[in-house]
């Protein structure tokens, strides 16, 4: 029987209410996470961090611009290669609260003794990452993907924020690493488009689901 591993994306404070990124509703999905990961017999349970240094490029104040303002970048290893990306507040700034998980997720963490791992992206302050398995340029890969053959796993069900950026390319990555990819669309939250990262993920391959508080029911 393949073996199976739940992704949590980003739960950190940064991105909940009263973070400098908080994701609408983003609270609501906190208790459901948790009782999920505790349900379920999983083969290994990763939660992923945002870890940026404070020179992080994707910081809008790295570059004397407002947040959410659109800036062209250079491939730091190939520089005919550019892309337009959005620069974001200062967020999940290693060490700093808001890189914290929340409170009763944290204390969750702390004390589950199933297989768990902690991944952390981000930390290459000259490129972005969206994906927790490596850059937007597909330069540095972060251990995930060891992690989860070093287990085994060909399943992976994923979980969190935001929908629309890291969930997102998380996902899409995985599906390009062959894995089994399921979406739980519910106990996601995105910061703009809610239908349009499901719908491209379900083309390209993934599962979309929902918790009813019990199981997950593919769609």
């Amino acid at each position: 029987m393949s073996k199976s591993a739940l992704l949590i994306i980003d739960l950190q404070n940064d991105f909940l209410e009263g973070g400098s990124l908080a994701v609408p509703d983003g609270n609501e999905i906190i208790d459901p996470i948790i009782e999920l990961a505790q349900k379920k017999d999983w083969d290994l349970v990763i939660a992923t961090k945002d870890w940026h240094p404070q020179d992080h490029t994707s910081f809008a104040s790295n570059h004397g611009v407002k947040p959410y303002t659109e800036l062209e970048f250079t491939n730091p290893e190939n520089e005919a290669e550019k892309k337009i990306q959005v620069v974001w507040p200062d967020h999940c700034v290693q060490n700093s609260n808001g890189s914290e998980f929340p409170p009763k997720f944290k204390a969750f963490w702390e004390q589950f003794t199933g297989p768990k791992e902690l991944v952390k992206k981000g930390y290459l302050s000259d490129r972005e990452y969206y994906s927790a398995f490596s850059d937007v340029w597909k330069l540095h890969k972060t251990e995930l993907d060891s992690l989860l053959k070093g287990h085994g796993i060909r399943n992976v069900t994923i979980v969190g924020l935001a929908l629309d950026f890291c969930v997102f390319h998380t996902a899409s990555d995985a599906l390009r690493e062959n894995y089994s990819v399921t979406l739980v669309t519910n106990l996601t939250r995105s910061v703009a488009d809610r239908e349009g990262p499901p719908s491209k993920l379900q083309s390209l391959g993934a599962h979309l689901a929902e918790y009813n508080g019990s199981e997950i029911i593919i769609k």
